[in-house]
């Protein structure tokens, strides 16, 4: 699967688990949580979206990922969550892990 249909899928995944996370009663999202998962989200969208137009994403876009969907999966990692925080860690860590191999296959 291309970087971009990929980062799309991440982003689609995550942004649906929050939705049921947030609409479980009596969760209170966390100021941080929320900061964290915004702009890991915003980057994979960021990454993708001009991809279309190009054919891929570009190194730069690729690295904001990298760093905040990486950020983003730490923060999750290291609170053991599961559930739907759980599926948005997975879906950080994998957009990350797409772009690092994407990056890698790199010639210039």
């Amino acid at each position: 699967m291309p970087v971009a249909e990929t980062l799309l899928e991440c982003s689609e995944r995550c942004e649906r688990a929050l939705q049921g996370y947030f609409a479980a009663a009596g969760v209170r999202p966390d100021p941080e949580l929320r900061r964290v998962l915004i702009f890991a989200l915003a980057s994979m969208k960021a990454a993708a979206m001009p991809a279309a137009a190009r054919g891929g994403a570009d190194r730069e876009a690729m690295q904001l990922v990298i760093a905040l969907a990486g950020a983003a999966r730490d923060w999750l990692h290291g609170r053991e969550v599961d559930g739907p925080l759980g599926v948005c860690a997975e879906e950080c860590a994998r957009a990350v892990r797409v772009c690092e191999a994407a990056g890698d296959g790199d010639s210039g």
